[in-house]
């Protein structure tokens, strides 16, 4: 899937996450989200596949708690960061 600002800031607000949440739950900065919502610059390819997984988690979770949510999601990326991780090693 392709992520521009809208479709982030979209996702964002349908997990009811204010940046610094998303930020963390992603791993990365305020200020990158800040900057992706902005349409400053566009998430990279590792990214883009940890908000596809926060996507999907989303659409499973419409009557989850917000906390619910975060740790179902922040499970789902810390799963995927460790599967890169390992594609990054590989390829070396």
């Amino acid at each position: 899937m392709n992520w521009d600002q809208n479709r982030i800031k979209e996702l964002r607000q349908r997990l009811n996450l204010t940046q610094a949440e998303f930020a963390r739950t992603l791993g990365c900065r305020q200020q990158t989200i800040s900057e992706w919502e902005l349409g400053m610059y566009i998430p990279g390819n590792a990214y883009g596949r940890l908000l596809d997984l926060m996507a999907q988690g989303a659409l499973r979770s419409n009557d989850d708690s917000k906390n619910e949510v975060e740790k179902r999601i922040g499970e789902q990326v810390m799963g995927a960061k460790q599967v890169l991780e390992s594609l990054d090693r590989s390829a070396e």
